[in-house]
């Protein structure tokens, strides 16, 4: 039995390749035809713009759709032959023109960026049995705080595995009991599916939860993990985007040398934490070191959302052109859209400015 999408799974689409392979434009898609099997049959494959394959195989004989390729009971050498022929197609298809990606939905590759991003963990894939799965954990500790997992609509739903229910993606995250009822009335949330489904619960990853709240529920569940582990060796540097549009952060050193920041990572006191002020600016304008965390502070506008802060301490100012974006990025850091743990080219390089490069806090 042939399925249009298997060959297609954990790839995306690279529409530059669809032309020299041969598809034509149709609509808002692309369609390719191809004979086969000495032109008895031909494929008729057609992408439509989200990355969707569909296709068809017709008897140019009859001039009709050939179905035996699609039911299980027809086992024949003849139409094993039109399967096996078929399906070659479709995967040279998938090798031409997809590129490989390590998740099935497109949000579940942008969930793993981000995190890679913002804390540079990668998932690991522990299960021999079931290598599609990936844990996400806390590398001091080795907790688990996200679970991957590629199962069906049905299983979400409480059901079995059915053969003919969509294939998904879900998120196991670890939520507060006392939030419970709130996180479970957010869209795109489930019962832990395979957990305790007091303390966990199960997101779908097909967009329908926005990416920055999935990724405030992140670093909730990731706390749980970074809770009551013992202290790491040495201090952790961060790297931490600023925006002169919603807080002029400039003016607040200029008063003080000890300022309130949001936090939404696992900073803790003693960790450096280097400030990328953007636009007039785009660079590294602060090295401040994080005094004290995890301080209850609720504030909510139309620009910023915050449940918890922490104290900063200026250590050093750096002119614009000492560590511009240009200079991160041969650094190894491309984005700075949210905390996340620097390059070990970004700390060397900062541990080798000269000192009329960094100029230090005259406040007391």
């Amino acid at each position: 039995m042939v399925r249009e999408e298997e060959p297609f799974l954990r790839r995306t689409l690279n529409q530059g390749a669809l032309a020299p392979f041969g598809f034509e434009p149709q609509g808002d898609g692309w369609r390719y035809a191809e004979a086969f099997l000495n032109g008895a049959f031909t494929a008729n494959v057609r992408i439509d713009a989200s990355g969707a394959v569909y296709g068809e195989v017709i008897d140019n004989d009859l001039g009709e759709e050939y179905l035996p390729i699609r039911t299980e009971r027809e086992v024949g050498a003849y139409v094993g032959a039109v399967r096996e022929a078929y399906a070659a197609i479709l995967a040279r298809i998938a090798d031409a023109c997809f590129v490989p990606e390590q998740f099935l939905f497109p949000q579940t590759n942008r969930i793993a960026a981000k995190i890679a991003e913002r804390y540079g963990e990668t998932p690991d894939r522990p299960f021999a049995k079931i290598p599609t799965y990936a844990v996400f954990r806390v590398p001091e500790t080795r907790k688990w705080y996200g679970l991957v997992m590629d199962i069906t609509e049905a299983q979400l739903m409480g059901g079995s595995a059915d053969a003919d229910s969509r294939k998904i993606e879900v998120l196991n995250l670890k939520i507060p009991k006392e939030r419970a009822e709130e996180i479970h009335a957010l869209p795109g949330v489930y019962p832990g599916y395979h957990m305790k489904r007091a303390d966990w619960i199960s997101v779908l990853l097909d967009g329908t939860m926005p990416d920055d709240a999935l990724l405030e529920l992140i670093d909730g569940s990731r706390q749980f993990a970074v809770k009551g582990s013992k202290p790491r060796a040495g201090k952790t540097e961060w790297i931490v985007p600023a925006n002169p549009k919603y807080y002029d952060v400039d003016a607040a050193f200029a008063q003080e040398d000890v300022i309130l920041w949001k936090q939404s990572s696992a900073i803790r006191p003693g960790d450096i934490v280097y400030l990328y002020v953007a636009a007039p600016y785009s660079a590294v304008r602060y090295r401040c070191e994080a005094v004290q965390v995890d301080i209850p502070y609720p504030f909510q506008n139309k620009n910023v959302r915050m449940k918890t802060v922490m104290r900063i301490r200026r250590l050093a100012t750096y002119p614009p052109e000492a560590v511009p974006f240009a200079k991160l990025c041969e650094l190894g850091i491309r984005a700075v859209r949210g905390p996340r743990v620097v390059t070990e080219a970004f700390s060397a390089f900062m541990k080798t400015l000269p000192e009329h490069d960094c100029i230090p806090s005259t406040h007391s």
